[in-house]
């Protein structure tokens, strides 16, 4: 069984982990490196999307990718989801269902943020699985923070557009420039669904400025890798 680093946290009542720069390169062969994330969380099938910043969620039961989507849910025992990034906020979720544990991975770049692909993820889970959104446990893995998440005027548009005035608040303005805070935008959609501030866990490290251990595209460049954040309903 490979030994790299696989980070965990202790807030998040469910089987799963998030990878680092020194783990397998999920932008060179997803497959074989959700292969490995799978054997280290000792789930039977693990399955990904090709994630197209848009808002929907895909209902997960199979191994491998199963569709185009940027938000995956499972409530079946042994049963593996992960989403992807290299800047863009990755959350994991889980809460008690119907039947057992319900869980959920998302990948929250700004595109999906505004089109509320978080809010969307706790819906599902709690239409059809029965998961109770104020039991709900949730982490936003290493991410872009507002202090380097640089956007462009439009982008702050689009979000007004799409969500209202309320999204005015997570956009910081700074010498000219401007910046977009996702980890609170998307702590908002969870809050407004329900979810109490003290379930959801911020890992409040920027993959841009920290020490490295992260890819990051805004960073890097094309020669960014990809890490993952998997989560899974155990056996």
């Amino acid at each position: 069984m490979n030994n790299w680093p696989l980070v965990k946290y202790p807030t998040l009542n469910a089987v799963h982990g998030v990878t680092t720069n020194s783990g397998p390169d999920f932008a060179i062969d997803s497959a074989g490196a959700a292969d490995e994330l799978g054997e280290r969380l000792l789930l039977d099938k693990m399955a990904w999307v090709e994630q197209v910043h848009g808002g929907d969620v895909i209902v997960a039961d199979g191994n491998g990718c199963i569709g185009k989507a940027d938000a995956l849910v499972t409530a079946t025992a042994g049963q593996g989801v992960l989403v992807r990034g290299a800047d863009c906020p990755l959350l994991l979720l889980s809460a008690p269902g119907n039947d057992g544990k319900v869980v959920a991975a998302v990948h929250a770049s700004w595109r999906s943020t505004v089109r509320e692909i978080t809010r969307n993820t706790v819906a599902l889970m709690a239409g059809k699985f029965g998961a109770n959104p104020t039991k709900m446990d949730c982490i936003i893995a290493p991410s872009a923070g507002v202090c380097c998440y640089e956007v462009g005027a439009e982008v702050a548009a689009d979000a007004v557009s799409r969500l209202g005035e309320n999204a005015k608040q997570f956009f910081r303005a700074e010498n000219g420039k401007l910046f977009f805070d996702l980890w609170k935008a998307n702590s908002d959609q969870l809050h407004r669904c329900g979810v109490p501030p003290h379930k959801i866990t911020v890992s409040g490290i920027c993959t841009i400025c920290c020490d490295g251990t992260y890819p990051s595209y805004r960073r890097d460049g094309i020669k960014a890798g990809r890490f993952a954040a998997g989560i899974g309903v155990g056996k």
